[in-house]
């Protein structure tokens, strides 16, 4: 056996035979680096090096001298993070799995940060495939983000997560012990063990007692835990919230925030206006007046309680206890208001022009650096309901400190819009073909914004689009995934996944044109008169010459990462930057 046929059963023999049931695996990474020890130091051997050949050599990728062997341990991670990613963003039975999944972790976990985002190790978590995962891209300082991903919200201002403090104050705790009181419980902040008020916790949250939770999440099955788990749960509550030798919070919990009922289903609610108590029975709510008013407390008769139709699931909640003779409800004083989060407040544009330049998505403002009309506002308009073709021509620049820069054009029987813009992304992932794409995706979106501004009746016959463009593949991937009804898994981690995903999203929404994607022969003007060609052609040479100057504005402007495009979702980060080429080969 040569030398050559030893590399070649290596990586089309051996590879694929060992990695193919890595992404179903949880082996440890020094067991499968013992299992892999002798194949190497065989296939070493028959390649003409020494046994002995240093492994940090070894396993090096070739583009920086070393030999390029696989580790196992490492490729398991690999698989499990391109699993997650393809099934994730294509919604398969697998991703509805693993969504249920991290879901579960997460309630497991009890953290208030993402277990994809927030990667270390947390002790109380049982090994398993998830938990593989996050120490691989704990190792190698990778993330994984999600689109919304469920974490459970804090309640209240002050606030606190009760792990993510254990963690920070008392690393050295039982942290095992902790969290089973913590899922006996159904609990993840300071604020669903508190007394309404804010400021002591709730008497019986500190000892063994079956205690009901108004969690409206699915946790698990957690039995009464032992009392010597329950000391360290005292414990860590006295020591971290608690004032010395009392139930007084350290730091008293103030208003309650908007998420007061994400997630919990409160059974007393008080009026801070009227002091009217009301109670949640089944599907009805009863109400009860003040009985007796006292500065520190208000007292309410149990039996004074009348049904109303009003739903006050709007009030700030209530933890009222009983008195010792069973007669009276007592709430502790003062009451909490829930402090509302201040409304967004977006910029009103009363100019129709200013609205169609602004971009709708924050992550497009660089590649709607300038947009303009050639004709009326609104000729585009009358020249869509006449049912006449639009020609859509885009060309980009990118120079060899990789800035880039795309320019468009919307043509019908005369040039009607153009635009010129900034395309972000790492400088390492600019290419022409990318930057080109950039460009088409920009002026799809721009006419889908022009239509929101200008409603049109949906009829029967669509308006033709042409979309031209010089970049062959470019054209070929965009039109793929324009008519792309169904995505397969290994599609979603392909080169420029994110790009043409949002395309093909943005050409499904623009249901009022029959868009063909065609390819027009670029640079014609070197070896033809500019007049003598086709308008196509004619266009593309415009936005060519006006992407070549338009490079400057990039050449000024501070490198961008790639964007989080919204339906490409989830998104991988190495080092905190987003990964859009080369998914396996950047793991």
């Amino acid at each position: 056996m040569t030398r050559r046929e030893a590399r070649v059963i290596y990586r089309q023999c051996y590879l694929p035979k060992v990695t193919y049931p890595l992404p179903a695996t949880t082996m440890s990474l020094d067991k499968i680096y013992k299992t892999q020890l002798r194949v190497t130091a065989q296939f070493l051997n028959k390649m003409g090096y020494p046994v002995t050949f240093p492994r940090a050599v070894v396993y090096a990728p070739c583009d920086v001298g070393g030999l390029g062997f696989r580790h196992l341990g490492h490729e398991q991670g690999v698989q499990h993070v391109l699993q997650l990613l393809k099934h994730l963003r294509t919604s398969t039975l697998n991703g509805q799995l693993y969504s249920a999944l991290i879901d579960a972790y997460q309630i497991r976990a009890g953290c208030a940060r993402h277990i994809l985002e927030y990667t270390e190790t947390l002790p109380w978590c049982l090994n398993g495939w998830l938990t593989t995962t996050r120490q691989f891209l704990n190792n190698i300082n990778t993330t994984i983000t999600l689109h919304h991903p469920w974490v459970p919200l804090p309640r209240r201002v002050n606030d606190r997560n009760i792990i993510d403090d254990v963690i920070r104050i008392m690393p050295n705790a039982n942290t095992d012990a902790i969290n089973n009181v913590r899922l006996y419980l159904r609990v993840f902040f300071l604020s669903e063990i508190t007394e309404a008020n804010g400021f002591t916790v709730l008497p019986d949250i500190l000892q063994p007692s079956p205690r009901h939770s108004g969690s409206s999440v699915q946790w698990p099955r957690q039995p009464m835990p032992p009392p010597e788990a329950w000391r360290h749960w005292k414990r860590a509550i006295q020591t971290m919230y608690l004032r010395t030798n009392s139930d007084r919070l350290i730091n008293p919990l103030k208003e309650w925030t908007e998420h007061v009922n994400t997630d919990w289903e409160w059974e007393w609610r008080l009026n801070p206006t009227t002091l009217e108590l009301y109670q949640r029975s089944g599907e009805h709510w009863y109400r009860r007046r003040p009985a007796i008013h006292q500065r520190t407390y208000i007292s309410y008769d149990i039996q004074g309680q009348h049904r109303v139709r009003l739903d006050p699931t709007m009030l700030p909640p209530a933890t009222p206890s009983f008195d010792a003779s069973q007669q009276y409800i007592t709430v502790q004083l003062p009451v909490a208001t829930i402090k509302l989060a201040a409304p967004i407040i977006y910029p009103v544009f009363t100019d129709l022009l200013d609205r169609l330049c602004t971009p709708p998505l924050p992550w497009a403002d660089s590649l709607w650096h300038r947009i303009r009309p050639t004709a009326p506002v609104d000729a585009m308009l009358y020249h869509i309901q006449r049912r006449n073709t639009l020609i859509l021509s885009s060309d980009a620049s990118v120079d060899g400190a990789q800035h880039s820069c795309c320019a468009w054009s919307l043509h019908g029987d005369i040039t009607l819009w153009q635009g010129e813009g900034i395309v972000p992304g790492n400088c390492n992932d600019t290419y022409s073909g990318r930057s080109e794409a950039f460009g088409l995706l920009t002026a799809l979106l721009f006419l889908q914004h022009y239509l929101q501004q200008f409603p049109l009746t949906q009829s029967a016959m669509q308006t033709p689009l042409m979309v031209y463009c010089d970049n062959g593949g470019t054209i070929t991937n965009a039109s793929a995934h324009s008519k792309q009804t169904e995505l397969f898994p290994n599609q979603s981690i392909s080169n420029d996944y994110d790009v043409y995903h949002e395309i093909g999203h943005v050409v499904g929404r623009l249901t009022q044109f029959s868009i063909v994607f065609a390819h027009v022969k670029g640079h014609q003007n070197k070896t033809t008169r500019k007049k003598s060609l086709s308008l196509p052609a004619q266009l593309n040479i415009e936005c060519d010459e006006r992407a070549n100057r338009f490079i400057r504005h990039a050449r000024r402007m501070r490198q961008q990462d790639n964007p989080e495009l919204p339906n490409a979702y989830p998104h991988l980060r190495i080092h905190g930057r987003v990964i859009v080429r080369e998914l396996p080969q950047a793991l």
